[in-house]
């Protein structure tokens, strides 16, 4: 057998070595992603999920909508309440209807001349848009 310095050479079929194959030059394209972020290879249809890893998916993909809607809500202000000073606990304001006579009636519930609820809030001038139906508090646009 001769010596020589150089390697011998590579079986048929084998694989060439990592250095001996050409690097890319310039940038590394951008991988393109399926509908769950899932790598996907150039030109390749995207892998059909199992149900199991579709359903972790789907859990996945709703718990990071949730999270962000939380976060929306939070920063969200919250509206301060409307106090009143009358004795009726924050009622609406009046709405602008041809007020009645003062010595007429006073302040109270009485039923709703709109025959849109049971009751409705006099204020002592005019009808306000606080109504009662069914025995729970709600607002309505008098007229």
């Amino acid at each position: 057998m001769l010596q020589s310095d150089e390697p011998a050479p590579a079986p048929v079929g084998a694989m060439p070595s990592a250095a001996a194959q050409p690097q890319p030059s310039g940038p590394v394209p951008a991988q393109e992603r399926d509908l769950y972020g899932r790598a996907v290879g150039p030109g390749a249809a995207a892998p059909i999920p199992t149900p199991a890893e579709f359903d972790r998916l789907e859990r996945a993909s709703h718990e990071q909508q949730a999270r962000a809607y939380e976060a929306w809500l939070a920063a969200q202000r919250p509206a301060a309440p409307r106090l009143g000073a009358d004795p009726h606990h924050g009622a609406p304001a009046r709405v602008g209807l041809a007020p009645g006579s003062a010595q007429q009636a006073r302040q109270d519930w009485y039923p709703d001349p709109f025959r849109r609820a049971d009751l409705r809030w006099f204020d002592g001038r005019g009808w306000t848009s606080s109504v009662m139906r069914g025995g729970l508090r709600g607002t309505d646009q008098p007229g």
